[in-house]
């Protein structure tokens, strides 16, 4: 299973362990996280299916062997 999230301005595909990070300046217990590609911090990232080469949305999540899964619907118990 893979862990990707991609972010929404730039599109690059990445490990949510190589996010920016960053203590907020306006709140110290707040993280702010950014794309380690295009430094963004306000639009978002989407987190990908975890079928290994699929780029596809995460739109399900179901209990397996393995541990809980998050796919997209092709891919989807």
């Amino acid at each position: 299973m893979q862990n990707l999230v991609k972010c929404n301005e730039c599109e690059a595909v990445f490990d949510p362990v190589t996010f920016l990070r960053a203590i907020s300046p306006f709140d110290s217990h707040d993280e702010l996280l950014g794309c380690p590609s295009c430094r963004q911090c306000t639009d978002g990232f989407t987190r990908i299916c975890d079928a290994v080469g699929c780029r596809n949305t995460v739109t399900c999540g179901w209990p397996s062997k393995q541990g809980y899964r998050s796919t997209c619907y092709l891919h989807a118990k």
